[in-house]
This record gives structure tokens, C-alpha cells and sequence, in this order.
């Protein structure tokens, strides 16, 4: 089980690459195969950090991690303080985390899994983003509207969209019908409005993707994660 990331907030860029150098060299120092690695994504923090920084870098790059074969990842974005680098509530985070190494390494028949974008397709009406592992029903895990969600057009900047859940799909829609090419989701220091979650309560991982289906791109190879 891996918690860090905190102090790599200046270089998020190679992360993704550090972390699963080490997940690969261990597994082979230890002459193990592929052991389970659990990796416990960064919560929601805010204070003394530029604004929406490296932090929301650093949980895409824990997120890819499920690019290799054996891992998870638990998300933890309603367990930090923004004005706190270490979560009180430490009893939930080693729930998360015992939830997916019963699963991931012991084959229990365990919820464990939040949200996982599986399908972003542009409609007439917006673009919709469809999820499995939803459970019951997906939701948010303070019952106000999901309001984390932002797109950006062929400028590459981003701006607020309106996201209405529709069983297990998130409809997003422009008031100004802007064309949404990219989508993002969290991408802030401390998202703490709306978090997706479903009905066991797990959350969504924040994550980028593109609105064009023939480019999706995120990696659940093993069914990580979300």
C-alpha cells in the first residue's frame, strides 16, 4: 500500500513514470511477480498552494498507475482538509484501501471500486460521460449537483459546465453552446462540491479526457479504479 505524492507537487510531470519504475523494480527485487500495489490518490488540500497546481497532476499520474497489470487505486478527494497536508480522517482511507487489497489480492467479492469513465460521445444536446462500477445508482456524495466538471474548445481553456446525472451517465451541457473538445473532472487543488460517487459511497477519480470517442484514453486495463 503506497501514500505519497505530496512532496512531488513541483514535478507532476514524472511521476507517472517514477512510480511505476519503482512498482516494476520492486516487483521484481522481491521475486514476487506481480504482488498487489494499492496506491491511496492524494485528497482534497489547498492551503499554501498556487492555485489548482501540481496536485490535480499528481492524481492523474497515481490514476495511470492502472495502466499496470495488479494495481489499484483508491480515491480520497471527501477525506482530506484544504487546510490540512494530513487527513484526520486516516480510519477511511485504510478502509478504501483494505476494500481493494480484499478484492485486488484475496479475490473477495467486494464493492471497491467508485465511478469509472468508461464512454465520453458529443450529442446534440452536449457530451455525455458514461460510468460503471455505479452500484445502485450513481450520485454525489453530498446530494448538490455535480458541479467539478469543465471542458475547453480548440483554445485549450477551460471553463464550467453544467452536469446533470442520468442514471449511470453525466450529461454536460454550455449555456453559451460552446463546442466541449476536451473534458476534466476534479481538476482543482481541493474539488469539494458535487463529488461523484456511487451508492456504496466511493468516489470518482478526477480525470482529462477527449469529447472525440475514437480518442479515448483512459486506461482501465484491469478494471481499476475510477
Amino acid at each position: 500500500m503506497w501514500y505519497q505524492g505530496e512532496s512531488n507537487d513541483k514535478t507532476p510531470e514524472t511521476y507517472e513514470k517514477r512510480l511505476k519504475i519503482l512498482i516494476s523494480d520492486w516487483r521484481h527485487q522481491w521475486g514476487q511477480g506481480e504482488i498487489p500495489f494499492l496506491v491511496a490518490q492524494l485528497p482534497g488540500f489547498a492551503i499554501d498552494l498556487p492555485v489548482d497546481s501540481g496536485w490535480p497532476e499528481l492524481r492523474e499520474a497515481q490514476r495511470r498507475v492502472l495502466e499496470l497489470p495488479n494495481t489499484a487505486v483508491t480515491v480520497n478527494l471527501d477525506l482530506g482538509e484544504w487546510n490540512d497536508l494530513h487527513p484526520l480522517n486516516k480510519k477511511d482511507v485504510a478502509y478504501r484501501l483494505s476494500l481493494a487489497a480484499r478484492a485486488l489480492a484475496y479475490g473477495e467479492d467486494v464493492a471497491w471500486q467508485g465511478p469509472v469513465a468508461v464512454n465520453c460521445r458529443a450529442e446534440e444536446s452536449g457530451v455525455r460521460i458514461t460510468f460503471s462500477e455505479t452500484g445502485t445508482e450513481l450520485l454525489t456524495v453530498d446530494g448538490r449537483p455535480a458541479t467539478e466538471f469543465e471542458a475547453a474548445g480548440e483554445d485549450g481553456k477551460y471553463y464550467p459546465v453544467e452536469a446533470r446525472i442520468e442514471g449511470n451517465t453525466v450529461l454536460l451541457t454550455d449555456r453559451y453552446s460552446r463546442e466541449m473538445k476536451k473534458i476534466r473532472y476534479g481538476w482543482r487543488n481541493c474539488p469539494d462540491r458535487g463529488l461523484l460517487c456511487n451508492g456504496a459511497g466511493l468516489l470518482a477519480s478526477p480525470f482529462e479526457m477527449d469529447s472525440n470517442p475514437e480518442k479515448f484514453s483512459i486506461f482501465y486495463e484491469n478494471g481499476g479504479q475510477g
